[in-house]
């Protein structure tokens, strides 16, 4: 069968599969400007509420008409809670015009090169004016996605996700392919290796439908280990490999300014940033007024300080040593030696499992009982308001970064929260005290947000519009 063809056949197949609107949805000469269709049990000429009618593009999914729709209507005088639906609803019709466009840059480009030079990228290039180079990654991706990523495809079509997260779902493939040594874009003619389509067909299963609700950072996160988890071996290797690599290098600045770019080992750069961000946050300047010095500048000097310490110290020894000072999580066999599990470095992701088990090696262990079954860290309850210690190092280990959805705060960092409030009667307890950054307990404190502590480790937090949204633990 000709490859563009099957692949046509394939989309074809994806949009059959969406339901079809009610025949009755809106009436009348003037198409998508007709009448809507009334509310069953309503009159026959009556016109449902906005709500209901953004309740039934969403349910019917991105559309020609449906955008025809969202199109007419004017955001600025929607009540609340709809102008944030129809904010989704209009992000999920671009995700939808994403997908469409992906089909056009293959048709033009090919589903796989048209010739040894690849020359469609030029014809790309030309007509949405990129460069050749962007072009490229274009094409790239969704030949990637054709080929490997049918999950991810069917989501853009659908809207629900963006083209930014079907993006860093075909650069991870591409990447576990190829260091898998598999084709990650067969050529013209041929058939992608089972072993590859498999492979991608893995990663796939492990980060949907998790992805659907994810912000592209947390996205990119559930990729690296989900990756990392299927190539341990090759992961291990890219990162060893990446590490002999590890350098500090200057660049000349107009105003005086040197620019200083550091590329580390993820552990080693976690341990410099903590330790730069503590000097700043211990120094007493004012950030504010005419003199204020901001944490920015203040990491800056204090990486100065450090600098100018050590070349006046004579006896400075010039090896490479580090105090672990970040948090690691390793499950008991791979630290045994007898699994090969990645590590997770709290605030970065996975990190090889003999990296986890050296920096393992150096720490000082806090013994932390989880349920054997989903491994979340179990509640201890507190009775005073001021919670101690052992508490306080409890919710850190357990919400690692601010609770509040996408935010990624270390939990080092945050403040300690009464989910019910002490003055109303709640209690200073593992279940009760959360851990959001300064920012998001104004919300919660100030501005009508709330959130819950669910039992399967999530927080799932109310905006004053009456929104929820539930994160991953």
């Amino acid at each position: 069968m000709d490859l563009d063809l099957a692949y046509d056949l394939d989309l074809e197949r994806d949009l059959a599969s969406r339901t079809a609107p009610p025949e009755d949805w809106w009436v009348g000469s003037q198409g998508w400007l007709g009448l809507y269709a009334p509310v069953d049990g309503d009159d026959a000429g009556s016109v449902p509420s906005t709500s209901t009618v953004l309740d039934r593009v969403e349910a019917w999914g991105p559309s020609v008409d449906t955008l025809m729709v969202l199109e007419g209507l004017d955001p600025q005088a929607l009540s609340p809670f709809d102008q944030v639906t129809y904010l989704s609803l209009v992000d999920a019709h671009v995700g939808w015009l994403e997908g469409i466009k992906q089909r056009a840059v293959l048709a033009v480009a090919g589903i796989a090169p048209l010739d040894a030079d690849d020359s469609g990228r030029e014809e790309v290039a030309l007509a949405i004016r990129l460069s050749p180079s962007t072009a490229q990654r274009r094409i790239d991706t969704a030949r990637t996605l054709a080929w490997f990523a049918p999950t991810t495809r069917v989501a853009l079509d659908g809207g629900q996700v963006s083209v930014l997260h079907a993006a860093a779902v075909a650069e991870t493939i591409t990447a576990l392919l190829n260091a898998a040594g598999l084709d990650a874009f067969p050529k013209a003619g041929s058939v992608p290796d089972p072993a590859a389509v498999d492979l991608a067909g893995k990663l796939e299963a492990v980060v949907f439908p998790k992805a659907t609700r994810q912000c592209l950072a947390d996205l990119r996160r559930s990729l690296a280990r989900a990756a990392a988890r299927l190539q341990p071996v090759q992961h291990a290797v890219a990162c060893e490999r990446a590490a002999r690599e590890r350098k500090v290098a200057r660049y000349d600045l107009p105003d005086g300014m040197i620019q200083l770019v550091a590329d580390l080992p993820a552990a080693d750069a976690m341990i410099v940033w903590a330790a730069l961000d503590t000097a700043a946050r211990a120094d007493p300047r004012p950030a504010v007024g005419p003199c204020g010095v901001g944490v920015d500048a203040k990491r800056a000097d204090a990486l100065t300080a450090w600098a100018r310490h050590v070349l006046a110290d004579p006896n400075t020894p010039r090896r490479h040593g580090r105090v672990v000072s970040v948090g690691v999580t390793i499950d008991l066999p791979t630290l045994l030696g007898l699994q090969n599990n990645p590590g997770e470095l709290v605030g970065y992701g996975p990190i090889p499992a003999p990296v986890a088990r050296a920096l393992a090696a150096d720490a000082t262990w806090h013994r932390l009982v989880t349920d054997p079954v989903t491994g979340h860290l179990l509640d201890y309850g507190r009775t005073t308001y001021t919670p101690p210690q052992p508490l306080r190092d409890y919710l850190i280990a357990r919400d690692q970064h601010c609770v509040h959805h996408h935010c990624h705060r270390a939990a080092q960092f945050c403040q300690i929260d009464h989910i019910k409030p002490w003055n109303q009667g709640g209690t200073t307890a593992a279940h009760n005290n959360a851990l959001p950054c300064t920012r998001h307990h104004h919300l919660k404190t100030r501005c009508g947000w709330t959130y819950v502590l669910n039992p399967d480790g999530t927080t799932t937090w109310t905006t004053p519009t009456g929104h929820t949204y539930t994160n991953d633990p």
